[in-house]
């Protein structure tokens, strides 16, 4: 649905869900093809693992397996794990800044806003900033769809920049 596919397309969707279940799938063909398709488009890469981090907190909670599988699959398109554990955290704190947004601010949700934003309290205003524009420019939707996302995946691209874009204005708000 966040992808607004249509028929057609979730039947296509719900196939190779289908297929990736079976026992002889082959992950890695699949992950290096990715890999080449992408080539240099690491954006693209990172939010292909961004989209399957949410995927794996769709029930509330990462289980081993799945964290277990999900840094085979990074470490496979070229991310090291201090990466994936970086956007493990950015992931985990964007699901919590969203949950609560509609809420009054508490101190939670400014501690999700930085963790959104791959920042600290301790970090300066100028680091917050550059951290802001270097994520609004990584997840861009006219600068992704330029560099091969598909159209479909526009309106997730759209939706994470304004979710960039609140937590910044909260940090903002709290510092005055």
């Amino acid at each position: 649905q966040q992808m607004s596919l249509d028929e057609q397309q979730k039947q296509v969707a719900i196939g190779l869900f289908n297929q990736g279940k079976q026992s002889d799938f082959d992950l890695d063909g699949v992950l290096h093809q990715f890999k080449q398709e992408c080539r240099r488009h690491v954006t693209l890469v990172q939010m292909f693992i961004e989209v399957l981090l949410h995927a794996a907190y769709a029930d509330g909670v990462m289980h081993p397996k799945e964290k277990e599988l999900l840094k085979h699959v990074t470490l496979t398109l070229g991310f090291s794990s201090i990466k994936f554990q970086q956007l493990d955290d950015m992931v985990r704190a964007q699901r919590s800044f969203h949950q609560g947004y509609q809420q009054t601010p508490t101190r939670d949700m400014l501690k999700d806003a930085y963790g959104m934003l791959n920042m600290s309290e301790s970090s300066t205003d100028a680091e917050i900033k550059k951290s802001y524009r270097r994520l609004m420019n990584q997840h861009h939707p006219d600068k992704l769809v330029a560099k091969g996302l598909p159209e479909e995946m526009t309106k997730l691209a759209t939706e994470k920049t304004q979710e960039i874009k609140k937590a910044y204005d909260l940090v903002k708000k709290a510092r005055g």
